[in-house]
């Protein structure tokens, strides 16, 4: 049982969500909606555990005591070590060892932040350990598509969430809003606020209250990554070699 402030912080985030997402859902039914609300914020949660895993390995990569680290003095042309520590952030192991899904570049939460508002049309270029490119039809086809992604890096969480988002035809704009609306409430306060965010980000019915045994995925109590079984995986060292230069 959570504290009484983190249960109280849970339900006023709850309230502030469903309120301002209310506003932006036009004339689309209630209940439908909640989904839509919903898939996003668990974007935005498997997004944000895989940052924070990130941020972890780059300062492992960068510490001269750790034993996977990356000495800048074995890159000679300008640029070159900064390539060799952004594709070393591309490697999975990393990140399962820890029981971390993995989330390719077009699920990541600033990719749909920053791509959200732009018209039909626009090609956007990501680096996922490889130069990428994708069109945008739509931002409801963009989120679609980022599901779509994380199911496929991560057979676990296969159907976990709906991708009915192009279906809905929401208002591309009210889209764009509301997944600007999550970032803030991710990061408005106190660093113990935003952990609370993730937190409410892993909650059951945000993940798909999923319990299956088909799938292999078991969704439930506070953390949604210890709870996915079967990534027992090594940990190695880093895979650096093919890219000094």
């Amino acid at each position: 049982m959570p504290p009484a402030d983190a249960q109280a912080f849970l339900r006023e985030l709850d309230k502030k969500l469903w309120t301002a997402a209310d506003r932006l859902r036009s004339n689309l039914d209630a209940a439908v909606y909640k989904h839509a609300v919903l898939g996003l914020i668990f974007l935005k949660y498997v997004s944000d555990s895989f940052a924070e895993r990130q941020a972890e390995i780059e300062a492992m990569l960068k510490d001269p005591k750790h034993e996977f680290h990356i000495d800048p003095a074995d890159y000679k042309k300008p640029g070159a070590y900064e390539e060799a520590i952004r594709q070393e952030l591309e490697e999975r192991d990393y990140y399962l060892e820890k029981n971390v899904f993995w989330v390719p570049a077009l699920a990541r939460w600033k990719t749909l932040q920053d791509s959200a508002k732009l018209p039909a049309g626009t090609v956007i270029t990501m680096k996922n350990g490889k130069t990428t490119t994708y069109k945008i039809t739509s931002t409801g086809k963009l989120i679609d598509d980022a599901l779509e992604a994380v199911e496929k890096e991560n057979p676990k969480l296969k159907n976990v969430r709906n991708k009915n988002y192009t279906q809905l035809q929401i208002d591309p704009a009210n889209l764009a809003g509301l997944i600007d609306l999550i970032e803030r409430e991710a990061r408005c306060g106190s660093h113990r606020r935003r952990r609370r965010f993730r937190r409410y980000g892993s909650c059951p019915r945000v993940a798909g209250s999923c319990s299956s045994t088909a799938s292999g995925a078991r969704f439930e109590g506070p953390a949604l990554s210890r709870t996915v079984h079967g990534f027992g995986h090594t940990a190695r060292g880093p895979a650096i070699a093919r890219y000094k230069v």
